[in-house]
Formats: structure tokens, sequence, C-alpha cells
């Protein structure tokens, strides 16, 4: 198999093959325009269609690394510039001289054998990583884990299946080493609430062999003194066996002194917590040893008439992991701004019917897409043109030819900043979740996608009963914690597809596509069973914590704003039942809030 350098010289080959094919039709466009331009000297907009079609050749010679073919192209460009800038004065004195300048184009088209290969591509350097985006895991499940979806295959995340309740997506097996008894509910038996299996021995020498045949993916320590209870040779020997698998130590102790944390790090410890820890700084670290969450592809939407240039770049940005949507037609750019969050967009400068300021421009005035950054892409060197395009509200100015390391850098380097940007905007900054108008802008684009596709939508109102209590009791920052689990549960036991935003102070939303009411129902009622069972740390007790749930579903109701009013008076039949349970809307349910 190619490595992916290879595979990139070998796609942008193929693609240059297939330019230079289109290069006599290209030629046959150009003619058609030219006489067009000589039928009618006085209409400058004829003119104007001719130049574009010879500024598009000229810049597209340059990224099919066709130099002679730019260049010719080029001088005939500004040859109209000229007579552009000029209003048409002097076209009969003028129009030999662009007739030679394109019959020299012409001549070199010919000579273009559509054999050839593209210039070599230069190594780039190493790109940085997408930036991390605040969310969970992909949960990941057997096909045979959901019946009702025998077309699931291994390792795809799974819808809500209508048979089996969607539980253990976030398992990970964990060895807990611990000698004694006093901590087995806060570092063993609470883990399991969040996913996480653990697996108990009272020393590292106490693992049996066979269970060897799978590593888990951390070790932790439970230990009163870890210095001493892990001195001898077979000890020594087994820790060495986990780091060489590289399966992650983690060590709980009662110690604070620099020695034994030193001695933890030099046997491999990638996390030391000092005991008592509240549970969710253990799950915290284990999620970021264990599953660390993968940032999703930047999205980039690259706009160019030419087809042939925005596949060229769409395979460049490609090969960088990023996934590209091209639109050839200005007009349809809004459409597909308004169908998918994307994170860039590369557009070219001269475009017939709308140019790249135009569109730029009508982009900024629409309040949801001023963030988004725009960077243009074109042969044009004039500075004074390229300033004055960017006063309409793009970001950069790439000029064409561009080499592959400069363009996914230049791209990388924004999308990164435009996604943290965002995540910055839309999120809840204690949880991480979507805030409140997030929420509600995303359940307003699912209920569009449900009806588009004809797809049941799960909405679920979720209330942590007696908060203020807690709040009273324990103090705020023990509540904090309270909200941060909820939340930390949710996402780890939902789907990736499934939104979930912070909907007020102890209240969360979320949305479930293509999900039934009585499936969604049944999943938040196992979270809902898994959370109650949860204790957290006072500072003088243990308490627990419930949450009640309200569910509505489309289609039953139609319109994102009934499907939030009808959650919420479920959410409200919940807590006048008692509390710590899942209701499901239905018509006629009472309208009396508490």
């Amino acid at each position: 198999m190619n490595d992916p350098f290879q595979q990139l010289q070998d796609e942008l080959a193929e693609l240059n093959k297939a330019y230079r094919e289109k290069l006599p039709g290209k030629i046959c466009a150009l003619e058609e325009a030219w006489e067009e331009v000589r039928q009618a000297p006085e209409q400058i907009e004829v003119l104007k269609n001719f130049h574009l079609k010879v500024h598009s050749l000229a810049g597209s010679g340059a990224t099919y690394g066709l130099p002679e073919l730019s260049a010719s192209a080029r001088k005939l460009e500004l040859a109209l510039n000229d007579l552009i800038q000029a209003e048409m004065a002097g076209f009969d004195r003028k129009k030999g001289a662009i007739q030679l300048l394109f019959d020299e184009l012409k001549l070199t088209v010919a000579e273009l054998a559509p054999s050839g290969a593209p210039a070599p591509v230069e190594p780039g350097p190493t790109l940085p990583e997408p930036a991390p985006v605040i969310e969970a895991p992909v949960p990941r499940r057997r096909a045979s884990d959901c019946p009702a979806n025998p077309s699931l295959k291994e390792g795809e995340p799974p819808s809500h299946c209508e048979k089996s309740p969607y539980k253990e997506i976030y398992n990970r097996s964990i060895w807990l080493i611990e000698a004694g008894e006093a901590d087995r509910e806060s570092a063993g038996y609470q883990l399991s609430y969040f996913g996480y299996r653990v697996n108990r021995f009272q020393s590292l020498t106490h693992i049996p062999d066979e269970a060897f045949g799978q590593l888990p993916a951390a070790l932790i320590f439970d230990l009163a003194d870890p210095q001493k209870q892990l001195d001898t040779p077979a000890e020594l020997a087994q820790i060495k066996r986990f780091n060489k698998a590289a399966v992650p130590l983690i060590f709980l102790s009662e110690h604070a002194d620099l020695e034994t944390r030193l001695d933890a790090v030099r046997k491999g410890g990638k996390a030391y917590l000092i005991k008592p820890f509240k549970t969710l700084e253990l799950i915290d670290i284990l999620d970021n040893l264990t599953s660390p969450a993968k940032p999703d592809p930047y999205e980039i939407l690259v706009i160019d008439d030419d087809s042939s240039v925005a596949d060229y770049y769409s395979t460049i940005l490609s090969s960088a992991g990023m996934r590209t949507r091209i639109v050839n037609q200005p007009a349809e750019a809004l459409k597909v701004l308004a169908d998918q969050n994307f994170d860039l967009v590369l557009m070219d400068f001269y475009m017939p019917g709308c140019s790249g300021p135009e569109l730029a421009a009508v982009i900024r005035q629409q309040q949801a897409y001023v963030s988004i950054p725009i960077v243009y892409l074109s042969g044009e060197k004039n500075r004074n043109q390229q300033l004055a395009a960017m006063s309409q509200g793009a970001d950069d100015f790439l000029t064409k030819p561009i080499t592959p390391a400069h363009l996914k850098t230049a791209v990388t380097n924004r999308a990164q900043r435009s996604r943290v940007l965002r995540e910055l905007m839309v999120r809840d900054s204690l949880t991480g979740l979507l805030n409140h108008t997030e929420t509600k802008a995303r359940l307003n684009a699912e209920v569009a996608r449900a009806k588009r596709n004809a797809e049941p939508l799960a909405f679920a109102m979720v209330d942590i009963d007696h908060f203020k209590r807690v709040n009273d009791t324990y103090g705020h920052l023990v509540g904090d914690s309270v909200i941060k689990s909820i939340s930390r549960l949710l996402r780890q036991r939902l789907r990736k597809t499934d939104t979930i935003g912070r909907y007020g102070g102890e209240e969360f939303a979320v949305i479930l596509p293509s999900t039934a009411a009585q499936n969604a129902r049944q999943i938040l009622d196992e979270i809902r069973e898994k959370f109650s069972h949860i204790r957290f740390q006072g500072e003088t007790a243990e308490f627990s914590a419930t949450f009640s749930c309200g569910v509505a579903a489309y289609p039953q109701y139609h319109a994102p704003i009934e499907l939030n009013a009808a959650a919420d008076q479920a959410l409200y039949q919940a807590k006048k039942s008692g509390r710590n349970r899942v209701v499901v809307a239905e018509p006629g349910m009472p309208s009396q809030k508490p």
C-alpha cells in the first residue's frame, strides 16, 4: 500500500492527465467567447466573460504545473485587462494584437501532450493536529449488540435499536490493584457507573496468566504506600511488562511527598491522585488516558467555477485529513452553507455571475456566517486588487500557484483558530456541553433533517432533583461537581451523533436523531439509574443525587417549539409524580408548571 505522500502524487497525476485532456475543450470555449467579442465589440460584458475564461486558464495552468500555459494565458489576460480598464476604447486597433496572443495560447495548448505528469510535490512540514473539540469519544459497539439493526457493521456507531436499549457503549477494562478493602466503593465500584469494567487484584503477582490475553485500558494502584508495596523483583518485572505494552499506570495514595511521587513517575505512572479524591477526577484521568477524543476532520468548503482546479485543491486538503465539499456554482454556496457547518471557505476570486468579493460580502451579511474564515485562492497578483477584495470580509489571499505544503498549512492554521473560537462561543464553560442558544439551533436543524428524511427524532429535558438543596447543604463547588458528573455521564452513554446541551443551571437538553420516544425513554432511564448510584463527596458527608426527565418525539410533535414545550411538560409530570423518573409526553398532558 502506498504511503500518504505517494498516494497524493498518484492522485495529482491522474488529475493532471484529466486536465490536459480537457484543454482542447477549454480552447473551443475560448474560441466561442472570442468570436462573441468580435461580433459585439461594444458590449463590455462579453469581453469580461472572455477575460474570465482566460484568467481561469492562467490560474489552472499554474496549478497543474504547466508554467508555459500559465505564462501564455497571463499575457493575454493582461492585454484584456488594459482593454477593460479603457472600457473597450481602441478595440479595433488592439484586436489584432489580442488575436496574436490568443493564437500563441492555442499553439501552447497544442504542444502539451495529455500524458505529461504534474510537477513534483515537495513533502510539506508536519502539520499541527486539529484543535481538540470538547466532545465525547465516538462510542463503538458490535453489530451483534443491536439485533434490530442487522445491517450494522462491526465497529460502526449504532443507531438506537428498536429492541435493545443503548448501553455498554463506553466500556473500558480497568485492572485495580488494591491491598485493602477501604476504598473498594470509591475507587472501584463507582467507575462502573461511568462505563468502566473493573477487575480487582490484591497485588500484581495475583494476576492470573490467562488474564494477560487481553490487557486492560489502564492499571490503577490503590495502595497505602506504593513505593514500598511495589518493590519486589516480580512486581517490578510486571510493571515493566505493562510499560512495554503502553498500558497507562495510575497511582492512588495518601502520600503527597516528592519522593513517593518520583517513584511513581519512575515506575511509569501517568497520573497520581492524593486520597481522598473526587470520583470525577479519576474519571477525567481515565477518559483522557484511555480514550483521548479524536477531533473531527476540518470541514472545508471549496468554491471555484473551474471543476478541475477545485478537484486539485480538494485532493490536496483531503490528503491532510480534511473533509471538503466542492461548489462550482457560486449561487449554490448559501444553500450549502445552511446545510453544513464549515471551518473555512476557500474560494476563487474571479467567477462568472458572482465574483469572490461579492459572494464574500453576501456571506458576511448573515450573522450565522460572520465567524467563518474566508480565504481567496486566485492567480490575481495585483496587491491593490487583493487588499480591496479582503475589505469585503475575507481573511486571507493565497496566490496561485501554491505548493501543497503551503496550502495545507495556511488552511489548517485558519481552520484551527476558527474551530477554537466557535467552540468558545457555543459551549458552556463548566461542562463543555453546548449552550442554550446553540442547543436550540441544533434542535431546529435536526427537526428539519428529520422531516427531510422522514425519520423519528426524540428530544429530552433533564433536570437534577432538589439541586438547590445540594447547593445549600454542600456548597456551590460540590454542586458544580454534580453538574459535571451528569454531563460526563450523558456524553459517555450517548452517541456522538446525539446532541447534548446545558439548557440552564441544572437543566440539560438531549437531541436523539433517528430515535423513537420509547427508545429514548429506555436509554435515558438507564442513565438515570446509573446516575442515582454515584456517590458525591461533601466536606462532612457523602450523598447521592437523582434527575427527572421528560421526552417528546417527532413526528408526534412537528415543530421544534412544540417538542420543547411537550418535553418540558413531561419533565414537570416526572417531578410531580415523585421525581427520579423518565416520562414520555402524550397528547392531553396537563400544562401546569411547578
